[in-house]
């Protein structure tokens, strides 16, 4: 099978309706990128960069409005779907693509985001769930092919120069994320309609003429750009790149620009609605979690967001099960500092509505296996001297259980300690005695500390007198 008949676009003209758009890249997969055929395409790359430069200048989606309805867009939703499916198999089998001319990884990446920010304001405007491809699902996916770019990108290190600004493109695409999510989210919010530009200092081919940007119609955008922004860099960080060191002192900026983000969520500055606000702090709160896992030595800023979050679901009278969970996942991984556990529990005393109460008892169950000896004391002091009705004992159950497996914990900890500290006295004993060998009686194996410090002893001096 010849799978690389892809001949450069004559013109861009009929690519502006979607049915002609969707058709022609359909064939170009089905001619060149087959599914069932994964040969790697070795040649003709600059023929690919022009076509898909070609097709990445129609990814602009319409602007999400109460007017409209998204079903109005299933044709031009269709044909983003399609593009995000050709690029997706274009990176993983034409090798160097993105090492041609023609800036083709600053277009992708560009559009891509500016997708994201879309089909989120989007999301937030309607319920789209009847749709056939709704704006969670897309926005999801332009987040799983953006990975898959910066993938390709981040995989290409060598002394080449062209692999050299391939992982230099995308550290200055991720910067500069982390630059506008810090100044946007620090700063006064902006209410009119901004444009955020990339890649503003680097060396750009000669026939770019237009500029890398996305523009923020509204306040939903705005918000959305700031998750997506977010999302992009800490789990492009998360992924085993071959170019991961050029990128590490990024890891640092992680934890304090999602804690600006949260505040910023959760202040007055975002004029999102309570429902929609709630979702993007659910996802700020989400997107921790393999961040956390993977770099927890970086993530002091981030162990007060599961407690933050809950504090703030509930105000809600409708706390639903799925905002619930978040909280519960992301304490899978990061516990709770002893003072929210304290504040937890004085928030069970008074709360009067029991599907409140029962959450935050989970939040404090949740903590439990994560506790020190100090904060066990701490917190069964609490739920010992206030009321906590049908609630008391089974905390102070759990809270039990814990010590003794502590205690247990500390038990094995100081045995393997003596036992190792008693195994590498042994080891120095039988270098000295080289090249006699020693055997160990079962009176010194079985020995106490103060024991076999004795026969050691005992060891060393006949050594010395031989």
């Amino acid at each position: 099978m010849n799978t690389n008949n892809v001949q450069p676009l004559a013109t861009f003209e009929n690519l502006e309706d979607p049915d002609y758009f969707y058709d022609y890249v359909t064939q170009l997969l089905d001619t060149n990128l087959p599914l069932d055929y994964n040969e790697l395409i070795t040649s003709k790359q600059e023929i690919w960069v022009t076509v898909l430069l070609g097709l990445s200048q129609f990814m602009v989606f319409p602007q999400a409005s109460e007017t409209l309805l998204w079903t109005a867009f299933a044709r031009k939703v269709e044909m983003v779907e399609k593009w995000m499916e050709l690029i997706e198999r274009a990176s993983t089998r034409i090798v160097g693509l993105y090492s041609e001319p023609g800036n083709l990884a600053e277009e992708v990446l560009t559009k891509l985001l500016g997708l994201s920010c879309a089909f989120w304001a989007w999301d937030g405007h309607q319920n789209c769930d009847s749709a056939t491809y709704t704006p969670l699902y897309m926005r999801e996916k332009t987040l799983r092919v953006m990975l898959i770019v910066v993938r390709a990108l981040g995989d290409s290190v060598t002394t080449a120069p062209s692999d050299r600004r391939l992982w230099q493109t995308l550290r200055m695409f991720l910067v500069e994320c982390l630059d506008v999510i810090r100044d946007f989210a620090s700063g006064p919010a902006t209410l009119t309609p901004s444009n955020v530009k990339f890649f503003k200092d680097a060396s750009l081919s000669q026939s770019i003429v237009s500029v890398f940007e996305i523009k923020l119609h509204s306040p939903s955008y705005f918000d959305a750009f700031l998750l997506s922004g977010i999302e992009a860099v800490s789990q492009t960080l998360c992924l085993p790149m071959r170019s991961k060191w050029f990128f590490s002192d990024l890891l640092r900026l992680i934890p304090d620009s999602t804690r600006l983000l949260f505040d910023f969520y959760s202040s007055p500055s975002c004029l999102a609605s309570p429902d929609l606000r709630r979702k993007l702090l659910n996802r700020v709160v989400m997107n921790v979690i393999p961040f956390y896992r993977l770099h927890p030595g970086f993530c002091g800023p981030l162990k007060a967001l599961p407690y933050r979050l809950l504090q703030y679901q509930l105000r809600s009278p409708d706390l639903q099960d799925t905002e619930v969970k978040v909280i519960n996942e992301a304490q899978m991984v990061i516990s709770a500092s002893r003072t929210d556990i304290v504040s937890a529990l004085q928030i069970v005393r008074i709360e009067p509505l029991e599907r409140a109460k029962a959450v935050v008892l989970q939040f404090i169950c949740n903590n439990i296996p994560f506790m020190d000896s100090e904060t066990l004391d701490a917190t069964t002091d609490i739920v010992t001297a206030v009321n906590l009705g049908s609630h008391r004992d089974k905390l102070l159950s759990r809270l039990e259980s814990r010590r003794n497996e502590i205690i247990t914990t500390d038990v094995k900890d100081s045995a393997n300690s003596i036992m190792i500290w008693m195994r590498k006295v042994q080891a120095l004993i039988e270098d000295l005695y080289v090249p006699d060998h020693i055997l160990w009686s079962d009176e010194e194996e079985s020995a106490s500390e103060d024991q076999f410090a004795y026969m050691a002893l005992h060891r060393l001096r006949k050594w010395s007198q031989r």
